[in-house]
């Protein structure tokens, strides 16, 4: 589902959950707002750029 949003527009969705959770009645939305953060760390970390550089770093 979340393959075609880019990753920008999730950082910016978590970005506005944060400000919209700051006030007191809807604090439950901080616990939400880290779900984009996840995706894109998720994305990041499975990327193929980032599997050839610890690639690298592991043969020296």
């Amino acid at each position: 589902m979340f393959q075609k949003v880019p990753n920008f527009v999730l950082a910016i969705i978590s970005g506005l959950l944060f400000s919209a959770g700051w006030f007191a009645p809807l604090t439950i939305l901080l616990f939400f707002a880290w779900v984009p953060l996840f995706i894109i760390e998720d994305r990041i970390s499975n990327s193929d750029i980032t599997k050839r550089k610890k690639l690298k770093k592991l043969l020296g």
